[in-house]
């Protein structure tokens, strides 16, 4: 019998210091979530969204009734930085957001 050794991913996408209209990472985003979606639909282990203001979670909202729990319960809205220690320890999160790991 052989082993097949599977890998999962953490994606913070950092929204803070961007503007509601921000094409650039929306487009980025519609672009790489199909392709997660479709080519790796198991690799996601969790998705976090750093500054979710009050817009994004309402729409947010609204998208949960198009998503399976299963994958609502990997997206994680976040307004501050130093709620990801809650979900990631600090060995594994990067200096930029509050963790010891250099990248």
């Amino acid at each position: 019998m052989s082993y097949v050794e599977t890998y999962q991913l953490s994606v913070i996408y950092d929204r803070r210091d961007m503007a509601d209209s921000d094409d650039v990472s929306k487009e980025t985003m519609k672009k790489f979530m199909p392709i997660l979606q479709d080519y790796y639909p198991e690799t996601l282990k969790s998705f976090y969204v750093l500054g979710a203001n009050l817009l994004y979670r309402a729409l947010w909202k609204i998208a949960t009734i198009f998503v399976s729990k299963r994958t609502e319960q990997k997206i994680h809205l976040l307004e501050e930085v130093d709620k990801l220690e809650y979900f990631i320890t600090k060995d594994n999160l990067d200096e930029a957001y509050g963790g010891s790991l250099k990248i």
